[in-house]
């Protein structure tokens, strides 16, 4: 992760503050990387060491959820077509699958073959033919992912997922949650246009 320091802020604050008794606004801490296929920025007015936290919690679940690296939950269920998955991908698949009902289909998560088909997961780019197209449609239907309590997860045959769509933004809630806790109060996150925000209320509170 590469950190950047903003001491402007700060220095501002201090010049602005001096003779009214007040305490310095935090420092602002930056930094960028490159996860999720995608350039993130994340700036917290706090402890610079959050940033080091909030990466490791990125790569976790870029570790779970990705579905071209061969360690992933997500490549190992569509590989065996079902699995146990652990807590956090459970809870985003979940939250996953209410999207696809409240959109009537407009977001599926099996739509994964189609778009590989396209070569937008590995880059090498193509037009399929439409008969390929239309046999990958045939298996495209997230009603037929079955995600039972205990987290075993079951695709009907020659489906995939990918969670792609919703991962950042899950990402991103969960860094947030992360920040509030250590006590937090102003930040901004963002994730491949995925922007999220932190900041205090009129009466104070976050």
């Amino acid at each position: 992760m590469r950190k950047t320091r903003v001491f402007v802020p700060a220095v501002c604050a201090l010049l602005l503050l001096a003779g009214c008794g007040k305490a310095p606004e935090p420092e602002a801490c930056s930094a960028t990387l490159f996860a999720m296929d995608t350039v993130m920025e994340l700036t917290v007015y706090g402890d610079e060491n959050l940033l080091d936290q909030s990466e490791e919690e990125i790569t976790r679940l870029e570790e779970a959820l990705s579905v071209t690296k061969e360690e992933s939950e997500i490549f190992a269920l569509n590989e065996n077509q079902t699995g146990q998955v652990s807590g956090d991908t459970a809870e985003l698949l979940r939250k996953a699958l209410t999207l696809c009902g409240r959109t009537g289909g407009a977001l599926d998560l099996s739509i994964y073959p189609v778009v590989r088909a396209w070569g937008f997961t590995a880059g090498d780019y193509r037009v399929p033919e439409a008969q390929e197209l239309e046999d990958l449609l045939a298996r495209v239907d997230y009603r037929q992912i079955a995600l039972s309590e205990d987290g075993t997860v079951t695709l009907a045959p020659g489906m995939q997922i990918d969670l792609g769509s919703v991962a950042k933004g899950y990402a991103g809630d969960r860094i947030l949650a992360l920040w509030k806790e250590e006590g937090v109060t102003s930040a901004m996150l963002n994730l491949g246009g995925n922007v999220q925000a932190l900041g205090a209320k009129p009466d104070g509170s976050p």
